[in-house]
């Protein structure tokens, strides 16, 4: 009977090392990705304020009609800021 012969597996431990940091760089990136994702901008009230009136300069023309006025609802789960005209009537 002939002998087989087994095959010694051989571990480069420099492309193991290698994979495993890029593994972790890539994972490291997705964790700020998603940090940066759900970052909330206006943690406060006054952060929402804040945020709603950079908005509303950012709008570009004139309003052609009515007083502007702004409403400004701040909840923590849903903040709400709208600008609209108001007529004397």
């Amino acid at each position: 009977m002939a002998k087989k012969k087994r095959r010694r597996v051989k571990i480069h431990y420099g492309r193991l090392i290698t994979c495993i940091v890029i593994f972790i760089i890539i994972l490291v990136g997705v964790i700020l990705l998603i940090n940066s994702c759900n970052k909330d901008t206006y943690r406060s009230e006054s952060g929402f304020e804040d945020y709603a009136a950079k908005y509303f300069e950012s709008i570009p023309g004139e309003q052609q009609f009515g007083n502007k006025q702004e409403s400004i609802n701040y909840w923590e789960v849903k903040s709400v800021a709208k600008q609209f005209p108001e007529f004397k009537d």
